[in-house]
Formats: C-alpha cells, sequence, structure tokens
C-alpha cells in the first residue's frame, strides 16, 4: 500500500511493525483484555483507559473527504461542513496514533518484565 503513495516504500518496508497484529499476539500471551473483547484498537484503548466520543462517525468522514477529493476541490473550496469533518477525521486518526503509540509501550514493558 505505501508504494501507491511513496517512493520510500522498500526503506518504510524494512521498518515497519504491524502493532495491531503484535497487539493481538501481546492479548493471547498475557490475557490483558475482557473475554467479550475483539482485540481492536478501541477494546486496547480501553483498556489503557482511553475512550473515544460516542458519536464519532470516522467512516463517514472518510467518504466525505474522497467524494471531495475525487472532485479535486481543494481544501478552500470545501463547505464548512466538509472542512470541520475533515479536522474531525484528523484528531481521531491522531487519537489513534496515541492510542497505538500507548500500546506499544505497554507490550513492550510487560516483555521486558518476563525478561527480568
Amino acid at each position: 500500500m505505501v508504494r501507491e503513495f511513496t517512493d520510500l516504500g522498500d526503506i518504510f518496508e524494512e521498518y515497519y511493525i504491524n502493532g495491531a497484529k503484535l497487539a493481538r499476539k501481546w492479548n493471547n500471551r498475557f490475557g490483558r483484555l475482557e473475554e467479550n473483547e475483539n482485540n481492536s484498537l478501541k477494546d486496547f484503548a480501553r483498556y489503557l483507559g482511553v475512550t473515544y466520543k460516542s458519536d464519532a462517525t470516522p467512516a463517514r468522514w472518510i467518504r466525505y473527504v474522497r467524494e471531495r477529493s475525487q472532485n479535486k476541490e481543494s481544501f478552500q473550496d470545501v463547505s464548512p461542513r466538509g472542512q470541520e469533518d475533515w479536522q474531525k477525521l484528523l484528531a481521531y486518526n491522531k487519537k489513534d496514533c496515541e492510542v497505538l503509540r500507548d500500546l506499544m509501550i505497554a507490550v513492550s514493558e510487560d516483555y521486558q518484565a518476563e525478561d527480568t
């Protein structure tokens, strides 16, 4: 997928680690999630004490942004509502990245504690 967007694909793939895959293995080993949870980022976020707004609709925001992109509109050409959706999507994705970072810290701490 990275190859579609950048010429850095080889470099990226050499250093990339799939955090979701690592978190699933970690959860299988250390059992951090409840039985009814399914290894989703939101489930891991809850484990870390992070909550998402219940009215968040990232799928709708993505659809809207894609529609605007296909029409080759610039950000300034998008309606104020569309700009707001774009900003919400960016904030939501930022939170996802922060949760994944914190999750990888928790994963590494458990594995390090196991090694000592």
